[in-house]
């Protein structure tokens, strides 16, 4: 871990005698007490000059080998889990310290239980500790509750120690730190998944009627009910699981799931409307990725909003087996800044042979869905909107969580228990 070098030793604020010219003042005072014999002002001014000199020294050494390091428990979590974290403290020399000042930025969307931190009025946490004698370690375990899809770093921590009179101080700050990354919440599929009839198109087979036995796709673990004819029994004996062939006739229906909003001028700073709207929609679609993948279909993600690592990258994965991991991470990851116009980057990206392209987004518009049925070149679509206005909508458009913006228990699954709809 990268340290930065510590900062210059810091005299007390407002104890002027303890600053570089209250040192000379006292060797002065000290000088002219012994030349003109007066014994009283001769030993108070030596007693404060070996003061300062100490406490500057002691001071001087305090961060030396001095670490301090905090451990996830886990990378990542959903909201709502409970995530430990430990923090350690460890002083590797020889010379004990009084006392140890431990401040960090803090965010209210992750709550600390039992947390040796205190939250100041500005926003940060700090942790003042006691004695921490020579080649001590001493470690402290809580917790904590990510409230909000998001990636989260701990840190970074800054380190002030100094002498035991408190007269002299010195900070060092800790880049980095861990970082929990927090998954869109998985809705119940009665609200992820509207019951619209067919939502896909037609169902789904369990196999091709003719399948072609030659046209081997990949292979998968095996399922119950599974022919005994389709277990590839190489691969079985290499990987120590039973897999069976996945023939290109029974690869069942790929799906992307795009998230846009078409709407030409985005305001520079969104509204908590905007916000929440935004946040419903990821969670939805990470709600859907899972249910489809569930199903055996490959699911893709298109998305015009970039992952907060890499922000001048739209979002595009192309559907496949066994990818709801990664959309998860990558809704988990996207700002919700459009870098890219959703219709031009739908366009680049044509949908692969057997797609059906399902696009979630606020409200419904007429022009925009016909120029993605064209974009789609005769593919199904589906239109996912949260906006309601009444009106009768057309076939392939479905309304998403009808009456959310008066649902309170779903903005706070959403949004985390401070945020309150109006």
């Amino acid at each position: 871990m990268t340290e930065n070098r510590p900062e210059a030793v810091k005299a007390r604020t407002g104890a002027i005698i303890f600053t570089v010219y209250g040192f000379f003042a006292l060797a002065g005072i000290l000088a002219l007490a012994l030349a003109c014999h007066l014994p009283v002002l001769a030993v108070i001014s030596a007693a404060l000059t070996l003061i300062w000199c100490a406490g500057y020294l002691w001071a001087s050494a305090s961060l030396d080998r001095l670490g301090a390091q905090e451990v996830l428990s886990v990378p990542h979590s959903f909201p709502g889990e409970e995530v430990a974290l430990q923090l350690t403290l460890s002083n590797r020399k020889w010379l004990p310290l009084a006392w140890v000042k431990i401040e960090k930025q803090g965010t209210p969307l992750l709550e600390n239980i039992d947390s040796p931190y205190l939250t100041v009025p500005e926003g940060g946490q700090n942790c003042r500790l006691g004695w921490l004698a020579w080649f001590q370690e001493a470690r402290w375990d809580y917790r904590i509750i990510p409230r909000r899809r998001g990636l989260y770093q701990i840190g970074p921590m800054t380190l002030t120690s100094g002498d035991p009179f408190g007269l002299f101080t010195r900070s060092r700050t800790i880049p980095g730190g861990p970082r929990l990354l927090v998954y869109p919440p998985l809705l119940e599929a009665g609200l992820a998944i509207p019951l619209w009839p067919d939502p896909l198109g037609e169902k789904q087979a369990r196999d091709f009627l003719y399948p072609d036995p030659l046209a081997l796709a990949g292979v998968r673990e095996y399922s119950p009910g599974d022919t005994l004819r389709r277990i590839n029994w190489v691969a079985t004996a290499k990987t120590q699981k039973l897999l069976v062939n996945l023939l290109e006739g029974s690869v069942g229906t790929r799906v992307v799931l795009a998230i846009g909003d078409p709407e030409p001028n985005q305001p520079i700073q969104m509204d908590k409307w905007e916000e929440y709207s935004f946040e419903l929609l990821t969670a939805a679609a990470a709600s859907l990725a899972l249910a489809l993948a569930r199903q055996r279909l490959e699911v893709g993600l298109l998305s015009a909003y970039a992952p907060v690592d890499s922000p001048h990258q739209a979002t595009w994965l192309p559907p496949g087996a066994g990818k709801e991991l990664e959309i998860i991470t990558l809704l988990a990851l996207i700002s919700p800044r459009p870098i890219r116009d959703f219709n031009a980057f739908l366009s680049e990206n044509p949908l692969p042979p057997r797609a059906r392209l399902v696009i979630l987004t606020r409200c419904y518009n007429e022009n925009n869905f016909r120029q993605w049925q064209n974009i789609a070149r005769g593919r199904p679509i589906t239109c996912l909107v949260l906006e309601d206005k009444g009106e009768k909508l057309p076939a392939g458009v479905y309304t998403l969580f009808p009456g959310w913006q008066q649902d309170r228990e779903l903005a706070r699954m959403v949004m985390g228990p401070l945020w309150e709809v109006e």
